[in-house]
């Protein structure tokens, strides 16, 4: 009878063993698949990176002030076809009329006795902007006739998945 469970208990060793064994070989194996799973989307991520750039702020930043990024190419397609076509130039140069009409609805305000204090002092602030705004009016135009302006250039359309090239491990 001694040896019934000393066998008993070699066969539960055993067993224990083996299932030790080989949940460890499903561990190393889990562990495995995870790491190759890992390696491969640490791949495509870092593809990702290198042809879409929107994770790099500063990148992002300079390609958005060259009117690359999408979000910024249609009001810059806009403005360079004004800028062509010479309505750029004539609605800044009719911003001079628009101050015109700021001085007469001042001039028609200032009748008014009880606003006459206020409205000088309103008077007076917009002729020291219209003197900043002609200024302004002449450095926009200057920048608008020379032809350095970048380029207005069309998104890319994104990656089609056939051009991941995975790396079997």
């Amino acid at each position: 009878m001694t040896e019934l469970p000393l066998s008993l208990t070699k066969l539960f060793r055993a067993s224990m063993i083996k299932m030790h064994f080989t949940i460890g070989i499903c561990k190393i194996r889990n562990s495995h698949l995870e790491e190759s799973k890992m390696k491969k989307y640490h791949l495509v991520d870092k593809w990702y990176r290198e042809h879409i750039v929107w994770a790099d702020k500063a990148l992002n930043m300079k390609l958005i002030r060259k009117g690359i990024l999408t979000r910024i190419y249609a009001p810059m397609a806009i403005v360079q076809g004004l800028r062509q076509s010479g309505v750029f130039s004539s609605v800044i140069l009719s911003a001079q009329t628009t101050l015109s009409k700021d001085k007469f609805l001042s001039s028609v305000e200032s009748s008014n006795s009880s606003k006459a204090i206020s409205t000088e002092v309103q008077f007076a602030r917009k002729i020291g902007k219209s003197r900043e705004s002609q200024a302004t009016v002449r450095k926009v135009l200057e920048n608008v006739g020379m032809s350095s302006h970048p380029q207005a250039i069309p998104p890319l359309s994104p990656p089609a998945m056939n051009q991941f090239h995975m790396v079997a491990l």
